[in-house]
């Protein structure tokens, strides 16, 4: 059922198989002669050697476990029970925003009063609209500026809410001044459709600088240290060093890789790009990979990333990727021995003629490739290719190029 390149028979294989078995067939690559054979294993660890913690995380179902996590988190908010309540519609998508309001029918315009851009979304008022930008800029870490803006929305509540140290620069007791933060901007949006008369008289940061001490006080937490003005407001500079984008030597090329999965359905897709040693767009790509374990859908990533790069004729390419696990199976050198036939052919393409090297790299300095992995709709199968760079990575890449620290001669 494979055709002459050795890939898939799809238009044989659409008429004889349902999409659901299609999506799982998808994510598995043929096998080719010379590849290890089919053999019993266990699915659900990476290297398909059974564990017992692998064994215990099947029968404790820890995936559903996770995704309930930011439920439990929103319950267990030590805040005001009305913020509770509104971080609870928040998690569950249900605040009347103008996207939500035309998905129910409400209204036929979901732009922005305020601002004018296209779509009022949820994400837009919290985090991309200009004033809530001001306001989390004075209080996030400068080095996770770009993963606290582009988290998936219920991660990014739980780990604000349950990991006070991550993104904070003054981590004293962030779970609260944060609710107090989006219940203020939630605040200002409505007055500035409701009651735009009034509308400057108190400023977000600090409204939410009044809730957060009333919370304190609620909580008995009156006795706790606080910081001080110029704390508060994100003005003392910090020194932490920014993960960053790093070009690669000259005349070498840098392939970044992600992959993404719905942890619900296993969908699962993976994009990258690559850039030059001067920081500039050599190629991007994004592919829905079908039903897989996270760990595949990283594979796949780092597979089309290489084919990619041989296509062009780059034969010196640093890949970097943010999976540890990625990172030591690569390191193994003997693809052969690895049960998976993605595995295997991306050994197949390093044993050819050129210098490859990989490299791990954090997530938020691999934030780019991260959002084309999850460019293309899951499910799709669809393969796109980006001779130019999409403009929906614009402010990424931005990033990237004021960021990076370019190698010398």
């Amino acid at each position: 059922m494979v055709d002459d390149l050795g890939n898939w028979d799809w238009p044989n294989l659409q008429s004889l198989l349902p999409h659901s078995m299609l999506l799982h067939l998808s994510a598995t690559k043929p096998p080719r002669s010379g590849f290890k054979g089919d053999f019993p294993g266990w699915a659900r660890s990476h290297d398909r050697i059974f564990s017992v913690r692998a064994a215990y995380e099947a029968l404790s179902d820890s995936s559903v476990q996770t995704a309930n996590v930011v439920w439990k988190v929103i319950a267990g908010f030590r805040g005001l029970q009305r913020i509770k309540i509104f971080l609870w519609l928040l998690a569950k998508d249900r605040l009347l925003c103008n996207a939500e309001r035309v998905r129910r029918h409400l209204s036929s315009c979901a732009r922005c009063e305020a601002c004018g851009a296209a779509v009022e979304s949820t994400q837009h008022i919290f985090r991309d609209y200009p004033i809530a930008v001001a306001v989390w800029k004075g209080l996030i870490k400068r080095d996770k500026w770009v993963e606290f803006m582009s988290l998936d929305s219920l991660e990014w509540i739980q780990c604000n809410l349950s990991s006070h140290s991550i993104f904070a620069i003054d981590p004293v007791d962030w779970d609260l001044r944060f609710g107090a933060i989006l219940w203020s901007l939630w605040l200002r949006r409505n007055a500035m459709i409701f009651d735009p008369e009034n509308l400057g008289m108190l400023a977000v940061s600090d409204r939410s600088r009044w809730l957060w001490a009333d919370m304190k006080a609620a909580c008995g937490l009156e006795g706790h240290a606080r910081p001080d003005h110029a704390s508060m407001d994100g003005l003392l500079p910090t020194s932490r060093v920014m993960a960053r984008w790093v070009s690669p030597p000259r005349d070498w090329f840098k392939v970044n890789v992600d992959g993404a999965r719905d942890h619900s359905t296993g969908l699962a897709a993976c994009g990258g790009l690559i850039r030059d040693h001067e920081g500039r767009w050599v190629r991007g790509f994004a592919r829905s990979v079908g039903v897989c374990l996270p760990i595949e859908s990283e594979l796949w990533a780092v597979h089309e990333g290489l084919v990619q790069a041989w296509a062009l004729g780059l034969r010196r390419v640093v890949v970097e990727v943010d999976s540890m696990t990625v990172l030591r199976l690569m390191s193994q050198r003997n693809g052969r021995e690895v049960p998976m036939t993605i595995v295997q052919h991306i050994f197949e393409l390093l044993s050819r003629d050129w210098s490859i090297k990989f490299v791990h790299v954090y997530r938020e300095a691999n934030a780019v490739a991260d959002r084309l992995a999850k460019s293309v709709p899951f499910g799709s199968l669809e393969f796109r290719i980006f001779v130019d760079p999409p403009i929906s990575i614009s402010a990424l890449l931005q990033v990237d190029c004021t960021a990076a620290g370019y190698h010398a001669d």
